[in-house]
């Protein structure tokens, strides 16, 4: 599997069959939290491999989050070093900790592309080192509950925006323009081409992506689906408004058949993810059709849409235009999987 795949495509997972890891699976595992990075190459971890089912339901019964994954295979418990062998700066800044939530983190991503479902456990500090043993020298940073995952049990889940959550140079700082952050400077045009032009890039590689693995394929359709949604709700929320405000063209006109075609597009976004959500892979005639419907549709606003709009506004009206747009509610648009 790809590395950024595997990145990308990983999910919690909770819900196991009853079915044993091999423990070469599980050593395989553990050589990759080895090769974690760490301070001064410290290496401070231990990892505790639980086994024993009456075990693993004493660690999970303390567990806030986790009584409802006492069915896991196998629990992997991460441990570090309190004093670490590093400088005091790094001792300081408790970097050691760091090292611990690498090396699960990577055990994680390793479970996955070993053909395992994994889920992060946060664990009773006091309660795990009593049942296990660990010594007090020993701080306990967390689990990973693994086994294989049953049918079903991967599922997308709904991502912020990136430049929701990016700054430039400072906190809260925005970079005009980074994937979908709007710049106050740009015509609507401008701006709009760019995000159809996004989106059928992540489209391309969802399609081509589904031809070979529709396991790897699903994070991608996600992106472009919630990308879509929000483009749709930017239009029929803010721009639409603009262009039948200005020309009274509230029943008929453009943006009443683009609202339209938007009906359309989103029952092609619907019969896709419910199709791919059940592992089929035979959706070639929906998306064929999807795009013949966004390419129309695209042109339509590239040639008449967006560019009435930059003539016929100021400055500043474009400006609060992409306010609104860049303050635009999440729950609007991030709809997928529910």
């Amino acid at each position: 599997m790809d590395t950024l795949q595997t990145i990308l495509s990983r999910r919690s997972i909770g819900d196991w069959a009853k079915k044993n890891v091999p423990d070469k699976i599980i050593s395989q595992i553990l050589g990759v939290g080895r090769h974690s990075p760490s301070p001064l190459n410290s290496q401070p971890w231990h990892f505790i491999v639980v086994k024993n089912k009456k075990t693993i339901k004493a660690l999970m019964k303390y567990a806030h989050h986790g009584v409802s994954l006492s069915h896991a295979n196998t629990i992997i418990v991460v441990t570090v070093e309190r004093k670490a062998e590093t400088d005091q700066w790094l001792f300081e800044h408790e970097q050691f900790l760091c090292s611990g939530a690498c090396a699960l983190y990577n055990m994680w991503l390793a479970s996955y592309e070993l053909g395992l479902g994994s889920c992060w456990v946060t664990l009773d500090e006091l309660k795990t080192e009593e049942i296990l043993s660990i010594p007090s020298r020993q701080k306990v940073v967390g689990s990973l509950a693994t086994g294989y995952p049953k049918e079903g049990a991967h599922k997308e889940v709904p991502r912020k925006e990136l430049f929701e959550i990016t700054s430039y140079e400072k906190y809260g700082k925005k970079k005009d323009d980074v994937n979908g952050k709007m710049s106050k400077s740009s015509n609507i045009l401008e701006f709009m081409e760019k995000d159809h032009d996004r989106l059928d890039e992540v489209f391309d590689e969802f399609r081509n992506m589904r031809s070979t693995d529709i396991t790897k394929a699903r994070p991608l359709f996600h992106d472009f689906k919630i990308g879509l949604q929000r483009h749709i709700v930017w239009e029929e929320e803010i721009l639409f408004p603009i262009f039948e405000n200005k020309t009274g063209m509230h029943d008929t006109g453009p943006s009443v058949v683009m609202r339209m075609e938007h009906r359309k597009i989103k029952d092609f976004l619907e019969k896709i993810h419910d199709s791919i959500a059940r592992g089929e892979n035979k959706v070639e005639g929906l998306e064929n059709d999807l795009v013949e419907v966004l390419t129309e549709h695209n042109n339509k606003e590239e040639n008449i849409l967006y560019p009435w709009i930059d003539n016929e506004t100021s400055e500043q009206e474009r400006n609060e235009a992409f306010t609104k747009m860049e303050n635009l509610p999440a729950e609007k648009y991030n709809k997928c999987c529910e």
